[in-house]
């Protein structure tokens, strides 16, 4: 997979044309017909931007326990996470397939497997990232679709 410029949130200069943004209204609006497919409710929204995050989150209670569903706040990209504890900064990413199912449903999203999130960011992966990471060898690939980089 290779990962589009920008996904980052970071723009090489100031110069550079703003980065697209992804629909947040329409996100929130899925994430309650998925909760609802999934068996689940909603708990709670988190805005992208609003703790230096460069995602929307939205967790959900399924009956197998709470999942926050990112999507990137630049492309249609869309993972699964364990909640974090209180003080915990790395994403645990996970699995909830009837999640998963749905927001491939509403089309527009790219969802992205737990295993994919946790592999290596490749070279392939991060051709077209340059200048936005520093130390690409030392990150998985979720870490630099969802990040909470300053």
């Amino acid at each position: 997979m290779k990962l589009p410029k920008g996904v980052t949130g970071f723009r090489r200069s100031m110069r550079a044309p703003p980065l697209p943004e992804t629909d947040v209204r329409a996100f929130r609006s899925h994430c309650y017909a998925a909760a609802r497919a999934a068996g689940g409710v909603v708990l709670g929204f988190e805005e992208p931007y609003r703790y230096a995050n460069n995602f929307a989150a939205c967790t959900i209670r399924l009956p197998s326990g709470p999942v926050a569903v990112l999507l990137n706040a630049h492309f249609p990209l869309l993972g699964l996470a364990l909640p974090p504890a209180d003080g915990e900064i790395e994403l645990r990413f996970a699995d909830a397939p009837a999640l998963a199912a749905a927001f491939r449903e509403f089309g527009g999203y790219e969802v992205l497997d737990r295993t994919v999130l946790e592999g290596p960011l490749t070279d392939e992966a991060a051709a077209d990232l340059a200048g936005e990471i520093k130390h690409p060898q030392s990150v998985r690939l979720g870490d630099v679709v969802f990040n909470s980089w300053d």
